[in-house]
């Protein structure tokens, strides 16, 4: 399942309704178009909640500030069914010094109970690690459902070479896919090199 395809259903009711109204009503509720037909694999673009965006693969690269401001990698799982944020989201942040920290966010995940036990990661199939996490996102705690991975570098050049990853926390257990991640990961440091880091950016 990828972020373009994805849409979220619609109730759409038609009863009582007369026909121009029910013939009206039928036509806005037609699915939106796929973003992969207008905007090609790679490609930027502007959004309308501002910043610039790119897809890669299944994941999307969102830029703040116009493509000015620090870049993240997303994925998100089971959008159909749990609305704009999905079930899951994984995502490739840079942290004040630009370097990659990967970070879970779950709607049943227990971040405490997460960085008690650690986190479980399988590239491909492959056995199990686990590794430690700390509760929150990059900038901190403060979100019960969401766990960083600090010390990522090792296990996000992994990823590079991987199809898709299983990862089980406390409450919450996904497989993502890893296509595009590899594009993904350039255009961030494509983005560093050009900007600098976060901390240098804040400072300006």
């Amino acid at each position: 399942m990828t972020p373009r395809t994805t849409r979220r259903r619609r109730s759409c009711r038609r009863r009582g309704l007369a026909p121009a109204a029910a013939a009206l009503l039928a036509v806005l509720c037609l699915p939106a178009p796929p973003a992969a037909e207008t905007v090609p694999e790679g490609a930027w673009f502007e959004h309308p909640f501002g910043g610039r965006r790119s897809y890669q693969g299944d994941w999307l690269v969102v830029c703040d500030e116009a493509g000015r401001g620090p870049c993240r990698a997303v994925q998100y799982v089971h959008l159909v069914d749990g609305g704009f944020f999905g079930k899951g989201r994984l995502s490739v942040n840079p942290d004040a010094e630009g370097g990659p920290v990967l970070t879970l966010w779950g709607r049943e995940l227990d971040a405490a109970g997460t960085a008690r036990r650690g986190l479980g990661i399988a590239i491909d199939g492959g056995p199990e690690r686990v590794v430690d996490v700390r509760p929150g996102g990059p900038d901190g705690p403060g979100d019960p459902q969401k766990v960083t991975v600090p010390d990522a570098e090792g296990l996000i050049e992994a990823m590079r070479a991987g199809r898709w990853m299983h990862v089980r926390a406390a409450g919450a257990e996904e497989i993502y896919s890893l296509r595009g991640i590899a594009g993904a990961l350039d255009a961030m440091e494509a983005d560093r090199e050009a900007f600098g880091p976060p901390s240098r950016r804040r400072a300006r």
